[in-house]
């Protein structure tokens, strides 16, 4: 049986040429319409090939501050050897009479966008359908890539451009003067710790969080802890009704299963050595059942793919704010165990560098926090033990890490209780299940350093609170 063919595109591409020249002619009447129409076009963005080459040309006559009008644009194409490929003399004389109002420029402008997405689209699509009936690649890389792909041309949806200071002014009024009334400290997405909300305001929106410490410090269980205590929590929408805030968890180094697991031990407060041994006894088993049949309907979404890199993190993390909209929160576990695939950096510090940047991004592009986790350099620990305190220095293999976050959190133990021992029966010495801690914050883009005074229940997983204070 003969494979089947592809059907050759025979239909006209999406386009509006008198949208196109109606732009061009403005530019002899307007020359700051320019840089309006620059902040959502570019050359490849127009159908006709003539008129690329001439906004192409406008582009850099308006670059070097030359005033545009037909007889300047007939010099500067005959300069570069395309007058006639554009359609002569004539033809950019005659753009003028395209134009009803140069006020309607931006709209014209929107509507050339417009139809160059749906070009895109259609030659992307077209692309992968080749791909797929070639089986060039496995299909879990094409899928991949296609997703990429597809995420790269909904994010030209929207370019970035300038805000007038007025507009923006009235949102930030409207936004201060709600605050106000309803008095509240957290301005962010609470934590529901609370001495770390007081001192933080919440984790705010495109924040970058890092959590950091050194192994068996506790961060996946604080960070866990965080995460579940923001998707049991409700809040307001728009039409009046609760819902719970969704929360991401990228798991890097524990399966979905383990994350799970913990999470219902830490809410039944059911010691996690218990269930590793298999020694729950019947009314453990009786709350372990009836906490994770309380949590089962949580907006919590984990991820475990091993090894993630950050193009597959943001994919991911994209498809989960489409699928569920109230995702609120996303916690990454952890920095160092992620890579980068293809990857042209000369080192791993500039490998995690790049990590870094990428979340910061991806924080912004989804407008919400993203609690990273970050491994701390093993030289604190040949500190002496009063100068082991964490130091934004000592986050490991990354600079940049400091550089992109906007909240730095340590684990740090008090007194050095990591290096405290307790004896058992048997003579064996472990570390004590309750551990006094301070979540240091050393680094505050916009608001005070300080410390919250925290006690580890490490047979729970679970951080509970003592005080904070402020410095």
């Amino acid at each position: 049986m003969a494979a089947p063919s592809i059907p050759t595109e025979t239909r006209v591409p999406p386009h509006n040429l008198e949208a196109e020249r109606a732009i061009l002619g403005t530019f002899y009447l307007n020359d700051t319409a320019v840089v309006s129409v620059q902040s959502l076009l570019d050359a490849e963005d127009f159908y006709d090939p003539a008129h690329q080459a001439i906004f192409s040309a406008v582009i850099d006559l308006a670059e070097a501050k030359t005033p545009i009008d037909p007889m300047v644009l007939i010099n500067e194409m005959d300069r570069r050897g395309l007058l006639e490929k554009v359609g002569g003399p004539a033809y950019l004389t005659g753009l003028e009479q395209y134009v009803i109002s140069p006020g309607n420029v931006m709209h014209h402008a929107r509507i050339v966008h417009e139809k160059s997405l749906l070009r895109k689209l259609i030659r992307t699509s077209a692309e992968i359908a080749s791909q797929a009936y070639a089986e060039a690649d496995e299909a879990h890389s094409l899928l991949t890539e296609s997703e990429r792909r597809i995420f790269e041309i909904i994010k030209q949806r929207q370019r970035g451009g300038f805000h007038a200071f007025g507009d923006v002014a009235q949102e930030v009024y409207s936004t201060v003067l709600h605050r106000s009334e309803n008095r509240r400290e957290v301005t962010g997405l609470a934590t529901h710790y609370r001495g770390l909300d007081r001192l933080t305001g919440g984790f705010q929106r495109s924040d970058l969080i890092i959590l950091a410490a050194r192994p068996s410090m506790g961060k996946t269980s604080l960070a866990l802890n965080v995460a579940a205590r923001i998707a049991m929590s409700e809040r307001m929408g728009p039409d009046g009704k609760t819902y719970h805030p969704g929360v991401g968890i990228f798991s890097l180094e524990m399966s979905a299963e383990q994350v799970i697991q913990r999470m219902i031990c830490t809410e039944a407060k059911i010691p996690m050595d218990l269930v590793r041994k298999n020694m729950l006894d019947v009314r453990q088993v009786e709350r372990f059942a009836q906490t994770g049949q309380e949590m089962l309907d949580l907006p919590i979404y984990i991820n475990d793919t091993p090894g993630i890199d950050p193009t597959e993190l943001r994919l991911q993390a994209q498809h989960l704010q489409t699928r569920d909209p109230n995702l609120a929160f996303i916690v990454v576990d952890y920095l160092q165990l992620m890579s980068v695939k293809r990857s042209r950096t000369e080192s791993r510090q500039q490998e995690v560098s790049e990590i870094s940047r990428s979340i910061k991004g991806l924080a912004r592009d989804l407008n919400v926090p993203i609690l990273a986790l970050s491994q701390l350099s093993r030289g604190i620990e040949s500190r002496r033990l009063h100068e082991r305190e964490p130091r934004l220095s000592d986050l490991r293999e990354s600079g940049a890490i400091e550089q992109d976050s906007d909240l730095v959190v340590f684990i740090h133990p008090v007194l050095g209780q990591d290096q405290r021992t307790e004896s058992q029966g048997d003579g064996a010495r472990l570390k004590p299940s309750v551990a006094e801690v301070e979540l240091i914050v050393a680094k505050h883009r916009n608001g005070p350093q300080g410390r919250v005074e925290m006690l580890f229940r490490r047979d729970f997983t679970e951080f509970v609170e003592k005080a904070v204070v402020e410095r």
